[in-house]
């Protein structure tokens, strides 16, 4: 960008606010707007940028800045953020709190993520595209209450593209891969990776392995060789690195497809009854190749054998919907203007209300249209929980659909919770934060800072509910105490989106699946230390007995509990590049006898809802047991052996011998009567 329009654009903003020699302050207090008498002015916000973040690309996706607002002043300030390039005007990357709006009592503070701050550079074009390089992003900041107040901040971004062919450094990583007793393992896989970037590399007949690499903050190291169990190393140093792999011969279940449900659209969203006799698939897609399709998205309900129960339309796409744990009420939230929201009887698939989302029937705390993505029922299927896309929780009855209570979140509901007793639920919200409210009147209990709205599956307890896991667009994960709302840990998984998470059945373990770079990770729940790792995925679940980890991508994958491939080979069969790219569906039985697969975005007609069941492996024929004191039997065969009959005397043949034995015993007495 020519210096002169840089110099321009920084002056109309009134604001030095840069230097493009890499010196920036760090702390900006704007003074520009002009005060009311009963709002907030902008001169009291302070935007503390901290220490500008950075990325070495391919090894990074991109630069993701995370820094403050804070309301100095003493009235409430609503600010609305609009983040974009200072040469093209072009949105930059994702901002969060979403909606971008800021509502700020005095001195209260709120964390500001902007995520893609550097633009995205295809595979191909990086050769080209290798050296430093910098972005001039403008931050424009405007005052709800009072439009003419407004603020522009310029921020220069630094980052360094490296040409893929010729990646190297002065980061050392050697070792050695061995077998218990110490021998040396040929051909082993070590692979080195960020998430967005990796190297692999195979021991020779030393087992030893070598990298030099860039020096970066997330390289991680796995170690794999057929029949052992795979090593990870997370955080690793230049120090050298002696492997011993355990032996692993687990035998790999086998499951067959046993229908094949072929639909024009994909699925959003899936729900299981309580006894896992039915699941309930909610079509709906971020990427359409006909949009055309989006009004004859189903909700559609299936017995977990593949049995159509019934489907329903719902006129248009949904991203939310549910399924009572008893099986008896399914309901959902279709995405048209003005939406709708929809009870439907499970059994049957007969409507027993349908609402328009509107401000009569959904009264809003501040103006703005209803819309909602997330819709879910309390345990006792009494209530229904739904949140809306400006930011209130409704808590609806369930017999009537009529609003009970409200609470407004600053950002819009995407994730929801009822706990087990249903005394409580549990709100994600765009601003950041996760809600306890008190399901009776919606009293707040406590707010949390989980740095924004938790995904599809992003909201998970531990077995006792004395922890609950937050998974959330921008790529972090945090764990939250329930009794208190302290937050024991978070996790940065990158460019972004944590689509799922789970504990363990026992609790020890938290499994998250990602899209962001660190892909899916299995965490140490207590103390949030990375164990393992693979790639990307929108749904999965750890099994009932908590010895492995299913996910669906491609192909359904199950792992041991401790990141070793089981099986990747539960193959649906769909076609397509969308079809196979992102599954939101990937449920596996607690007997582990059933698998359903289905993907997200797809092209029509090139995949739909995959039904499997487990292939019954025969039992094997026991091998008699010898009967003490006697011979054991002979596997000889040929000319020599004995006739199989001959092995043991027939029932006649004792009996013609007790004939016989009797009739001389006769024949004698009578010889001595005479």
């Amino acid at each position: 960008m020519p210096s002169g329009m840089k110099h321009s654009m920084v002056k109309n903003g009134g604001l030095l606010a840069i230097i493009l020699l890499g010196l920036f302050l760090s702390s900006v207090k704007p003074s520009m707007a002009q005060e009311g008498e009963d709002v907030g002015s902008l001169s009291s916000m302070e935007v503390d940028f901290g220490d500008l973040p950075t990325a070495i690309i391919p090894l990074d996706k991109g630069i993701k800045h995370v820094f403050k607002v804070r309301n100095l002043g003493e009235k409430e300030l609503r600010a609305t953020l609009e983040v974009t390039d200072a040469e093209t005007g072009m949105q930059v990357g994702t901002v969060f709190p979403q909606p971008s709006r800021f509502y700020l009592s005095p001195g209260e503070e709120q964390w500001v993520i902007v995520a893609g701050v550097s633009p995205e550079i295809r595979p191909e074009d990086l050769a080209r595209e290798a050296g430093v390089r910098n972005r001039l992003v403008k931050y424009a900041f405007r005052n709800d209450y009072n439009q003419s107040d407004t603020i522009t901040l310029f921020v220069n971004y630094t980052y360094t593209v490296l040409d893929p062919r010729m990646i190297a450094g002065n980061f050392t990583i050697r070792g050695k891969v061995m077998d218990q007793t110490g021998n040396s393992i040929r051909d082993a896989e070590v692979r080195i990776s960020t998430g967005n970037y990796e190297k692999v590399s195979r021991t020779g007949a030393d087992g030893e392995f070598s990298f030099s690499v860039p020096p970066h903050p997330n390289w991680w190291l796995k170690v794999s060789k057929q029949g052992y169990k795979d090593e990870y190393v997370f955080d690793p140093t230049d120090a050298y690195y002696a492997f011993k792999l355990k032996p692993f011969s687990e035998e790999k279940p086998k499951y067959e497809l046993v229908k094949l449900v072929t639909t024009e659209i994909g699925f959003w969203k899936y729900a299981i009854s309580a006894d896992e006799k039915y699941i309930l698939l909610c079509q709906g897609m971020e990427n359409w190749v006909n949009p055309g399709l989006k009004n004859q998205s189903k909700l559609m309900f299936y017995t977990l054998d593949g049995e159509e129960v019934w489907s329903y339309p719902m006129e248009w796409e949904a991203w939310g919907a549910d399924l009572s744990q008893d099986g008896k009420y399914a309901v959902y939230a279709a995405e048209l203007r003005p939406g709708s929201i929809g009870l439907i009887d499970a059994q049957t698939g007969t409507p027993l209300w349908k609402k328009s989302l509107t401000a009569e029937n959904f009264p809003s705390s501040i103006p703005a249209e209803v819309g909602s993505k997330e819709v879910v029922f309390s345990h006792n299927s009494m209530y229904i929980g739904m949140g809306s896309g400006h930011g209130d929780f409704y808590l609806l009855e369930r017999a009537t659909g009529n609003v009970l209570w409200r609470y407004f979140t600053e950002g819009q509901v995407r994730r929801v919770l009822f706990s087990r007793d249903d005394r409580f639920v549990y709100v994600g919200s765009g601003d950041g934060w996760l809600y306890k409210l008190d399901a009776e009147k919606g009293a707040l209990q406590w707010k949390a800072h989980v740095w924004s709205w938790p995904y599809t599956y992003g909201l998970a307890f531990s077995p006792d509910e004395s922890l609950i896991a937050a998974g959330v667009k921008s790529g972090e994960v945090s764990v939250v105490r329930t009794s208190d709302g302290k937050r024991l840990w978070h996790y940065d998984m990158g460019i972004m989106c944590v689509r799922w998470v789970q504990f363990s059945p026992d609790g020890s373990l938290l499994a998250a699946g990602s899209g962001a770079p660190g892909g899916t990770t299995i965490f140490n729940a207590t103390t949030g230390e990375p164990l393992w790792r693979t790639f990307f995925s929108g749904a999965g679940m750890f099994t009932a007995d908590g010895d492995s980890v299913f996910i669906g991508e491609g192909a359904g994958r199950l792992f041991t509990r401790d990141g070793t491939l089981i099986t990747d080979e539960i193959e649906p069969g769909f076609e397509g590049y969308m079809t196979r790219g992102y599954w939101k569906v990937a449920y596996i039985s607690k007997d582990e006898s059933k698998i359903v697969l289905a993907p997200r975005d797809m092209e029509p007609g090139k995949g739909g809802i995959a039904f499997f069941k487990m292939v019954e492996t025969p039992e094997p024929t026991p091998t008699p047991k010898p009967i003490p004191g006697t011979n054991p039997p002979t596997s000889q065969t040929g000319p020599s052996a004995p006739p199989p009959e001959s092995a043991t005397p027939s029932a006649s043949l004792y009996i013609i011998s007790a004939v016989v034995a009797v009739m001389v015993l006769v024949g004698v007495f009578m010889k001595m009567r005479k």
